[in-house]
């Protein structure tokens, strides 16, 4: 565990992306402080929406599902993470004046 809160810019990470505009993207970051880049786009997604990040050794994929039985793969990437990896769920309104209510 990290001695201090880091921003999540600092660090590796991969994501999968719901997007209010409807598109889900897996999103990564190889390096800390590296830039980020997404792949695949998997459009009309809106919430509420299942997402499953899946990983296989060093194979990540991003999944979507109206109901959490029916998957759709929006992407696959295969990069080298640590074998320790932290997980949450992160929301955000994109817009500091608006609150997200998502539970």
């Amino acid at each position: 565990m990290h001695g201090r809160l880091v921003s999540l810019f600092e660090v590796e990470r991969v994501a999968v992306h719901l997007e209010a505009g409807g598109n889900v993207r897996l999103l990564r970051r190889t390096s800390a402080n590296g830039s980020a880049a997404t792949s695949g786009s998997t459009s009309g997604v809106f919430s509420p929406y299942w997402v499953r990040l899946q990983r296989s050794s060093n194979t990540f994929s991003a999944y979507v599902s109206p109901n959490g039985s029916s998957w759709t793969l929006v992407s696959s990437q295969t990069f080298t993470m640590n074998s320790t990896i932290y997980v949450g769920l992160a929301v955000t309104s994109r817009n500091n004046a608006q609150i997200n209510k998502t539970v």
